[in-house]
């Protein structure tokens, strides 16, 4: 939708918030009624911090060459710009890693920390479905001891299970289906001022009721914000985040970390390397890759949409200022909408050139790079901390032109492969088994 087109029906326009809006200087956050659940919030004095945004990774999993290790490392990229969203429109925030408090003292328990703390509202991440097992227990020891606090979830995950996660979950409160920046303030604001969040775009909740057995409501308005909203805001403000330095310095790729491995083991044997961050340079998708849980049919069921949107090429670079400040050195980037991305990407890097020449960058390509994309990849970075990822994921024609919405040739790949080659730049090849469709002789020609 055009942001100057009028709002479909059921859709709400979006209208930024002021940054400096007036706090009330009070502590009386939260009132919990019993028998109708109707939280109402108050400002926080200044300093305060009002709601914790948490990222509970798949803390327990096993596999033989790891042993017991944690996984979904990587918080969503989108969690540092909601805290930033959410601070700007007087709602502070901090932002916990619950594995990263794990390596620290394997004796923390998020329980202990809402216990000790003033939060008022808790959201809780669920991007990657090998978390919900985790975010379920926690939501769970945080009720037990806080049964006053409002406690929400969003990512791709709970936004396609967005009402199942409230009937089985009854600790929760809410759920964000879709994008979540605005429907969380609007949602925060609803219960500061004595309301129900009826009427929040995006938005699936539990409505009243005695206990935790209050109905579900799952609002029909819907949000898409637009490409403006997304210029001014931070992807890698790490100022809500107190163990930013360790985070940075801890998660590469692959993104599991061993308990039976020391922090230092983790890092010179788990990773590639240097550690990534994860760049947004964009979002949506336009094909159905039959393995991506980020594909356009399931973002047209979970985000309401499928669009493509590009953020501008000064947004881009800043977060990247940010996040080299920040202590990383190579920029890692998933998203690559064929055939757009290219000249959008040759200006970035002619950008990034002149502006931050000591980053890298690990780009995971849909579908293969066109030789002026190659050349100015080359030009730009260099081995040994930048590649180029191809996934023609099997090495059946057949397979990959049933799964992938990207399809190629395997003579396309190898003359790509020879193109890289001559250009000087390193390229990381990924392969899978067990597509729809395949065959064990289908499989063996990967």
């Amino acid at each position: 939708m055009s942001p100057a087109s009028p709002p479909p029906a059921n859709e709400v326009s979006l209208t930024l918030p002021a940054s400096d809006r007036p706090v009330k200087q009070t502590r009386n956050w939260f009132v919990g009624l019993i028998s109708v659940r109707v939280y109402t919030i108050v400002r926080a004095s200044e300093g305060t911090v009002e709601t914790l945004l948490l990222h509970v990774p798949k803390l327990e999993d096993y596999y033989p060459p790891f042993g017991r290790y944690m996984n979904v490392n990587y918080m969503p990229m989108g969690m540092l710009a909601l805290s930033a969203h959410l601070a700007r429109s007087g709602h502070p925030t901090e932002v916990v890693h619950a594995g990263i408090e794990k390596i620290l003292d394997p004796g923390w328990r998020v329980a202990d920390l809402v216990s000790s703390r003033g939060f008022r509202a808790v959201g809780l991440s669920l991007h990657w479905h090998y978390q919900a097992y985790d975010v379920a227990r926690a939501v769970e020891r945080i009720r037990s001891v806080r049964p006053d606090l409002f406690l929400f979830a969003g990512g791709i995950t709970a936004s396609y299970f967005g009402r199942e996660m409230l009937e089985t979950i009854p600790g929760l409160d809410a759920v964000v289906i879709g994008e979540s920046f605005e429907p969380v303030r609007r949602m925060l604001d609803a219960l500061e001022r004595g309301g129900t969040p009826a009427g929040v775009p995006n938005l699936a909740w539990r409505e009243s009721g005695e206990g935790r057995e209050g109905s579900i409501v799952v609002n029909p308005e819907t949000l898409l914000h637009p490409p403006e909203f997304f210029e001014n805001l931070p992807f890698a403000d790490f100022s809500a985040f107190p163990r930013a330095g360790r985070y940075v310095a801890q998660f590469g790729f692959p993104r599991a970390y061993s308990w039976e491995l020391t922090p230092e083991e983790n890092r010179a044997m788990m990773t590639m390397g240097r550690t990534f961050f994860p760049l947004f340079t964009g979002s949506g998708c336009a094909r159905s890759c039959t393995y991506c849980g980020g594909n356009a049919r399931t973002q047209r069921r979970a985000f309401h949409h499928h669009r493509i949107l590009w953020r501008s090429h000064r947004a881009v670079l800043d977060d990247i200022r940010r996040a080299l400040d920040a202590g990383y050195r190579t920029m890692a980037l998933c998203f690559d909408p064929m055939p757009e991305s290219t000249a959008w990407y040759v200006e970035l890097f002619s950008r990034m050139r002149r502006e931050t020449p000591e980053a890298d960058l690990y780009f995971e390509c849909w579908s293969l790079p066109d030789p002026e994309f190659v050349r100015a990849f080359a030009d730009t970075f260099s081995p040994p901390h930048s590649y180029l990822a191809l996934s023609p994921d099997s090495g059946s024609e057949q397979v990959r032109r049933a799964n992938k919405g990207y399809f190629y040739t395997n003579d396309q790949l190898f003359r790509t492969a020879d193109l890289l080659k001559k250009h000087g730049v390193q390229m990381d090849v990924f392969f899978s088994i067990g597509f729809p469709g395949e065959t064990v002789p289908l499989a063996l020609e990967t």
